[in-house]
């Protein structure tokens, strides 16, 4: 049998756990007479995708993203439409993709899912042309991800501490939210997010019914509710029942259409990018091909 070839790409600075040690247990555990890899490190931002874009031209079988969600998302972005597959070694803040993936944190067990090479097609959401496998979104979580980037440490310690800051300085704004034929929401928000996956990370769910194989997005509006209940939302959040709360407002959509009245700033799987007032909402249905568990 031919050996599939692998590129392991490691991101030496996503999340909080040393990278150190992955490279000896690629070579522990994944099986090397199944998989001939090698190993490019990330040094800056783009490098992820330079990478992957190389390697999709070498006809490489699965690329390995060692990171977060920004990691898989510049590599995936990559590998949209195209034969080689996506597999995930979670080391990132949140890990959000890969938690609602159940690809196992531990690293041993992760490369152990690469040798089974189950390969499912999930959905590439798409922001303003860019695209996304996660969570993105506008307005409070946007704000918190652009604190948390300026913070020296990651991990979930220092987004709870960007998402106290953002809480007391960050102000509701007006918002419209319709698809082709339907007019879902018009008014004051703290953040719209869109979900391709269930969670941001953490296992903190904005919306646990989403599902990245079904065509669509969930489109979630918090609107302004009593400070007295952020202890109650932020519980539903960690508890999965985040959705039943009278305070969002979810649509399903596999198209839509965000205007804001002010610039507001907006991420990509975590990633911040510049402010706009307006956000176009679409999906690639099955885009991109990912090792799971099952």
């Amino acid at each position: 049998m031919e050996k599939k070839a692998v590129k392991i790409v490691i991101n030496p600075k996503s999340g909080t756990n040393n990278k150190a040690g992955v490279e000896q247990k690629a070579r522990d555990f994944l099986d090397k007479g199944r998989f001939n890899f090698d190993f490019y490190y990330t040094k800056s931002p783009g490098d992820g995708s330079n990478a992957a874009k190389i390697a999709v031209a070498e006809k490489n079988n699965v690329i390995i993203a060692v990171g977060g969600d920004g990691t898989i998302n510049e590599i995936g972005s990559q590998l949209l439409h195209t034969d080689t597959a996506l597999a995930i070694i979670p080391l990132g803040s949140g890990n959000g993709l890969a938690r609602h993936l159940k690809i196992p944190l531990n690293v041993a067990k992760a490369f152990s899912v690469v040798n089974k090479l189950n390969i499912t097609k999930i959905d590439a959401a798409v922001l303003n042309g860019k695209p996304f496998f996660n969570v993105s979104g506008i307005g409070f979580d946007a704000f918190v991800s652009y604190i948390f980037a300026t913070l020296s440490k990651r991990g979930l310690k220092s987004y709870i501490q960007a998402t106290w800051r953002a809480f007391f300085s960050f102000k509701p704004f007006h918002v419209d939210v319709e698809s082709p034929g339907t007019k879902h929401f018009s008014g004051m928000c703290y953040m719209v997010s869109v979900a391709n996956s269930s969670q941001f990370g953490n296992n903190c769910y904005i919306n646990p019914r989403a599902d990245v194989r079904d065509g669509k997005v969930e489109i979630t509006v918090i609107v302004p509710f009593p400070r007295i209940l952020v202890p109650v939302l932020v519980y539903r959040m960690f508890s999965g029942s985040i959705h039943r709360s009278k305070y969002l407002k979810v649509f399903s959509v596999a198209q839509a259409k965000i205007s804001t009245q002010t610039p507001v700033k907006m991420h990509l799987d975590g990633e911040v990018k510049p402010a706009d007032t307006f956000f176009d909402i679409d999906v690639m249905p099955a885009a991109l091909k990912v090792v799971t568990p099952f």
